[in-house]
């Protein structure tokens, strides 16, 4: 039997007396863990055992026993003291766990706050970008000099999963830090969709807010379209973009055969939107083409704005999934086509980020995420990015598409 495992955290610590342990039966598997300064031996059930010390002390305020039937998890634990559970989950935490621990990374790093310096975080999301679709895994990195930049100054993480290699669930991940299965968001919900994200769901944005933050989200949210659903009611001061894929308008492919007047009945106009209201209801071809520079004008800005407080700065890009756009400024530079054009543009997008961090003087404090939401749609050909060495894309569980390129930067 596995028996809830009560630890009081104290001064940045977790202290577990040797009385509240886990029983276990023999197992003839058995390993052992290191967790900072602890050894926990685990086998099929957990058992926490006591050397000479009446206590054990963890230092971390994250941390995880992945056993082999069973997965025993903390929770981020806030300033001060309180207590923590660490809960015995049905399911084994085993190849998404790299998403699900950058969430508690994150998480970590804003339980810190009150403190001195407490750090920034600024998540930059892609959208349907491949593991070999930039220059530090693989590709042309001379279309990506300021990516290329950021993977020096900081590190490189190769074996990074999401949840699901589709848009709405690998989201729901990322902000939740759950399976997307339990939360109840699978695929991508559409603009008819009467389902969102769950008002009683933690997001990142609302720990963030707890914890004092600025918050803003400046691109596709894909997390519910009705106004509950979006950004400001789930942990977000402000909100600029388009609520779900670019893609879901009456340009689609699947329905450019028909009438307009039929095409809206599958799917309606593309609105754009700022805090809860729409400021765009009919998106256009030309409107796409400053989506990109747009995003990057508020994240700017919104650093400007709270570079003497603690902020989280969320970009979900809307490129480079199809329909591909990219502004005038960008058009036909790469040489390499549209969709070299477009990661021309996104890459510039995260050298302003940066530069800005720089010129505000908070780039030291401030962690830096560069990820993605899943594989490449391959089915696009050109349009599409590649996932090379890996197998297949967006929309399979084969590593092409729930394997992305990841760079995270903290220089503090």
């Amino acid at each position: 039997s596995i028996r809830t495992l009560s630890g009081k955290a104290c001064g940045g610590g977790i202290s577990l007396t040797d009385e509240q342990k886990f029983d276990s039966s023999p197992s003839e598997r058995r390993r052992e863990v290191s967790i900072d300064k602890v050894r926990i031996s685990t086998g099929e059930i957990s058992r926490i055992t006591s050397a000479s010390s009446r206590h054990w002390s963890i230092t971390a305020k994250v941390f995880t026993i992945d056993v082999e039937n069973a997965c025993v998890v903390s929770s981020v634990l806030p300033r001060g003291c309180r207590k923590t559970e660490l809960v015995h989950m049905k399911r084994r935490l085993s190849t998404f766990a790299p998403f699900f621990l950058m969430a508690l990374f994150i998480a970590h790093a804003v339980a810190v706050a009150g403190t001195t310096n407490t750090p920034n975080v600024v998540l930059i999301f892609m959208d349907d970008m491949g593991y070999a679709d930039i220059g530090p895994f693989g590709g042309d990195a001379t279309l990506t000099p300021n990516l290329n930049q950021l993977a020096k100054d900081g590190r490189k993480f190769t074996n990074f999963y999401v949840s699901q290699a589709v848009c709405s669930a690998s989201r729901t991940s990322l902000l939740t830090g759950c399976y997307n299965v339990r939360v109840g968001i699978q695929g991508a919900l559409g603009p008819k969709s009467p389902i969102g994200i769950n008002s009683d769901e933690l997001t990142l944005g609302e720990m963030c807010q707890q914890r004092g933050y600025a918050t803003a989200c400046f691109g596709k949210w894909h997390l519910g379209s009705h106004e509950q659903f979006l950004p400001l009611q789930n942990g977000f001061d402000e909100y600029y973009g388009l609520p779900y894929s670019n893609d879901m308008w009456p340009f689609h492919p699947e329905v450019m055969h028909l009438p307009m007047e039929q095409r809206l009945r599958a799917w309606p106009h593309l609105p754009l939107i700022e805090g809860n209201k729409v400021i765009n209801p009919e998106v256009t071809a030309d409107d796409q083409k400053l989506l990109t520079r747009q995003y990057t004008d508020h994240a700017v800005s919104f650093i400007r704005r709270n570079q003497k407080k603690p902020f989280f700065l969320y970009v979900p890009h809307s490129m480079v999934h199809v329909p591909l756009f990219v502004s005038p400024e960008f058009e036909g530079k790469s040489g390499k086509g549209l969709f070299g054009d477009v990661l021309m543009e996104v890459d510039w997008s995260v050298g302003q980020i940066v530069n800005t961090l720089k010129e505000t003087g908070v780039e030291d404090n401030t962690l830096v995420i560069f990820t993605s939401d899943n594989g490449p749609w391959l089915s696009y050909g050109q349009h599409a990015g590649s996932a090379k060495p890996l197998r297949e894309g967006k929309g399979t569980m084969f590593d092409g598409g729930c394997r992305v390129p990841c760079i995270m930067k903290w220089p503090g």
